[in-house]
Parts: C-alpha cells; sequence; structure tokens
C-alpha cells in the first residue's frame, strides 16, 4: 500500500498544525499540499487560535530544486497566526536543504520529536515569536 505524500491534522485544542512529509514531490503533490494546508489554517484561525506547526520530515527525500524553491516561498510569507514552526529532519542533507529553506527565527529544524516538541513548548520560543 502507497503512502499519502502528506498528512495534515489540525488540533485546535494543542493550537497545532502535524504535519508529516513524505517521498519525492512533483508541482502537483505541492499545490495539493498548499491548499490542505490553506484548509487547516481557516480552521484554526476560524477556532480563533494562534498556532505552531510540527513538521515531521522523517520519510521526506531531498527534493528537487524547483520543489524546494516552491518550499522556500510558501515559508517566507506564513500566516498571521502561525506562531512557530519546528521541522523533525533527521537526514543531514535534508537538514541542510532545509535549513535553506527556512526564513526567520520562527522557523527551526531539529534531529528529533522531543527536542522539536520542547522548542515549541519553550517560554523562549515563544517570546521570539510574539
Amino acid at each position: 500500500m502507497v503512502q499519502a505524500p502528506f498528512e495534515i491534522l489540525a488540533d485546535p485544542d494543542r493550537a497545532l498544525i502535524a504535519v508529516t512529509l513524505r517521498g519525492f514531490w512533483t508541482a502537483e503533490i505541492f499545490a495539493a499540499y498548499c491548499a490542505e494546508i490553506v484548509r487547516a489554517e481557516e480552521r484554526m484561525t476560524a477556532a480563533g487560535k494562534r498556532f505552531d506547526y510540527l513538521c515531521d520530515a522523517s520519510a521526506f527525500q531531498v527534493q528537487a530544486r524547483e520543489t524546494a524553491e516552491l518550499f522556500m516561498a510558501f515559508l517566507s510569507q506564513p500566516g498571521p497566526n502561525v506562531r512557530r514552526i519546528a521541522g523533525i529532519v533527521p537526514n543531514a542533507l535534508l537538514r541542510m536543504q532545509g535549513a535553506r529553506v527556512l526564513s526567520n527565527d520562527r522557523q527551526r529544524l531539529f534531529g528529533t520529536r522531543e527536542e522539536a516538541t520542547a522548542w515549541l513548548r519553550s517560554d523562549g520560543a515563544a517570546a521570539k515569536a510574539a
């Protein structure tokens, strides 16, 4: 069974959008991802929430330059209710590509879920995001 290239779960109770990314993407997959992200952000905003992202890219592959550039443009303009974006990226090569995509100090990459979650919960991260 083939797994979907992404999963997105909006959790207003935790003020969190959890994202899982998998595989190698085309522009069409990226467009479908963006549409789902917009819907998830709209659900959170309708619930009156500012929120964080926890993005698990453990099963994501290093992407073609075109896809990386799409991510860069997308992440350079986070929605007004996005506080922080924490990425779980255990692969060193993918982390290097991801570091070029991130656009500000409200976006960070981590090797483990525990590190990413700790940063999202930290007072320092909250202060920088305010």
